[in-house]
C-alpha cells in the first residue's frame, strides 16, 4: 500500500489543537463525507475523544459511501461526561465494556489499539485477553497507540500488535525512527499529529508551502501507512489534502 491521508477524529467532539472549536454534528458530519467524497478511508477514533464515536457511528449508518472505510477505534482511555475529562484504565472488565460499547456505537470495528500503551500494559494480561475477547466479536486486526520508543520496540516485536500509532512532526522529531521500526518488523505506521496539532499551520505566510513541507518530511520516509489529518474544519482539511498530495511530489530532500 502506498502513504494515505486518514482523518483523526478527536476535534469534532473534543476541544483540540490550536483552534479549539467543537463543530456542529451536522458540520462534522459535512467532513466526514468530504473526506470519503475526497478519497480518504481510515477513520481513526476513541472512547476517550468525547462524541466522537458515536457521531461517527451514526454518520456510517446513514452515509452509503461508508462501507469503503477503516474504523480504527482504541481502549483503555476513557471520557467522563460529568468532568470532561478522561481516565486510563487497562483492567479486563473496563476493556471488555469498552469494546462492547464501541462496537454498538459503531457498529463494526476494522482496527482496535491500545490507548496510552506502555511497555508494561501491551503484554499484560488483561490487554490480551481483551484482545482475544475482541477477536471473539470478530475483530481482527490490532495496534498500540505509543508516545514513547522503548514501547514501539516492543510492540513492534510482538505478533498481536499490527498498526503502530505515534505522534510526529517537524517540530517533534523524537519518535522519528519508529517509522524504520515499523518497516523493519512488517508493521504499518499511523503517524498523528503531522502538524503538531496545529502549529505548523497556524503562521498564515507560506502556510500551504509549510503544511507541504511538514507532510513531505513525513512521506520521504515511510513506504506505506497512514498520516492523520487532526482538523475539524473543512477548509482547513481541504488545504491539508492538496498539500498532503503536493508533497508526494515534492523532491525527497525538501523540509
Amino acid at each position: 500500500m502506498a502513504v494515505e491521508l486518514g482523518l483523526g477524529l478527536i476535534a469534532i467532539a473534543r476541544e483540540w489543537g490550536t483552534t479549539r472549536v467543537i463543530p456542529t454534528v451536522s458540520k462534522a458530519n459535512s467532513l466526514l463525507s468530504l473526506a470519503v467524497d475526497s478519497g480518504v478511508r481510515f477513520f481513526d477514533t476513541a472512547p476517550a475523544y468525547g462524541n466522537s464515536e458515536i457521531i461517527l457511528g451514526d454518520w456510517m449508518r446513514n452515509y452509503e459511501q461508508s462501507s469503503s472505510t477503516i474504523v480504527s477505534t482504541k481502549m483503555g482511555e476513557f471520557w467522563e461526561d460529568k468532568t470532561s475529562k478522561t481516565f486510563v484504565s487497562h483492567e479486563y472488565e473496563n476493556l471488555k465494556n469498552s469494546i462492547d460499547t464501541s462496537l454498538q456505537r459503531l457498529g463494526r470495528i476494522d482496527i482496535l489499539s491500545v490507548h496510552k500503551a506502555n511497555s508494561d500494559n501491551i503484554r499484560s494480561a488483561d490487554v490480551l485477553e481483551a484482545i482475544a475477547y475482541a477477536k471473539t466479536k470478530g475483530i481482527s486486526k490490532f495496534g498500540v497507540s505509543v508516545s514513547d520508543l522503548q514501547t514501539a520496540k516492543q510492540a513492534a516485536a510482538m505478533e498481536q500488535y499490527t498498526y503502530l500509532q505515534f505522534p510526529l512532526n517537524l517540530e517533534n522529531q523524537s519518535l522519528a525512527a519508529v517509522v524504520g521500526i515499523c518497516e523493519g518488523n512488517g508493521k504499518i505506521p499511523v503517524v498523528n499529529r503531522p502538524l503538531n496539532m496545529g502549529k505548523i499551520a497556524i503562521v498564515q505566510s507560506d502556510r500551504s508551502a509549510r503544511i507541504a513541507s511538514a507532510f513531505n518530511y513525513l512521506v520521504k520516509d515511510m513506504s506505506n501507512g497512514y498520516i492523520l489529518s487532526g482538523t475539524s474544519d473543512l477548509s482547513h482539511f481541504a488545504e491539508n489534502l492538496e498539500c498532503f498530495k503536493n508533497a508526494r511530489k515534492m523532491p525527497a530532500t525538501a523540509h
